[in-house]
């Protein structure tokens, strides 16, 4: 969802068949393989960044928009490049991410 015109035909769809957006839940993830920066392959970090960043933002630029013409809403914004990781490795991953929010809702909670 990298192009301008597909996400905002994406929400104006939703808003033709609901009349209004008062929620979305956008799901990005994409990734390459573990690899030393030095050996990135620089289409590798442009197809993350096109996925993982470009495609929130568009899509979160008409999703508010259009959730601002009725007063607000919520949106959630996911990425994870997961799939990409060796089996194996997937679980000590995932109780990372876990530990990552639990971490960002203390802090939070603290007022930090």
């Amino acid at each position: 969802m990298s192009d301008p015109a597909a996400a905002e035909r994406l929400v104006v769809r939703a808003l033709e068949a609901f009349g209004r957006l008062d929620a979305a839940f956008n799901n990005a993830g994409e990734g390459h393989m573990p690899t030393p920066l030095a050996g990135l392959a620089l289409g590798d970090f442009d197809t993350a960044l096109r996925v993982n960043v470009r495609s929130i933002f568009l899509m979160m630029k008409y999703q508010i928009s259009a959730m601002l013409a009725v007063g607000g809403g919520a949106i959630v914004n996911m990425s994870s490049t997961l799939k990409r990781w060796p089996p194996d490795l997937a679980p000590a991953r995932a109780r990372a991410g876990r530990q990552a929010v639990a971490t960002r809702w203390c802090l939070a909670a603290a007022g930090g």
